[in-house]
């Protein structure tokens, strides 16, 4: 992987994580964590870039990006209220398998670390 961000690597690495995540394959999904930190780290260098896809990718239908996007959107404090409710919608639908118990742990991990408890959008 180089080192720029770009939406297509995002999406594929993200795709790989939640397979991996949803076939217990933890050597691949370790690896692909490692890769998907480093894609937000590096979207982290251009938040106008941050803003406007991170919002775009927690919509796509895969749940990996999905949560990925969402985890974004938490660490970036882009939009944590969108990141919640979609990591809370995963969680809710048993279709998304380990991938949505994922988004749970996150969802309420997420929720005690917020000040008040609020997850509106910052």
């Amino acid at each position: 992987m180089n080192s720029e961000y770009s939406t297509d690597s995002f999406i594929e690495f993200a795709t790989i994580w939640g397979d991996a995540i949803s076939e217990g394959d933890s050597i691949k999904a370790n690896r692909t964590y490692k890769k998907m930190d480093k894609l937000i780290y590096l979207l982290s260098k251009d938040m106008v870039k941050a803003q406007r896809e991170l919002p775009v990718l927690v919509k796509n239908p895969n749940p990996g990006v999905r949560y990925w996007a969402s985890m974004g959107l938490i660490e970036l404090e882009i939009n944590i209220g969108e990141a919640c409710r979609t990591l809370q919608e995963m969680a809710d639908d048993i279709s998304t398998g380990l991938v949505g118990l994922m988004g749970e742990i996150a969802y309420k991990e997420t929720m005690k670390e917020l000040p008040t408890g609020d997850n509106s959008s910052h």
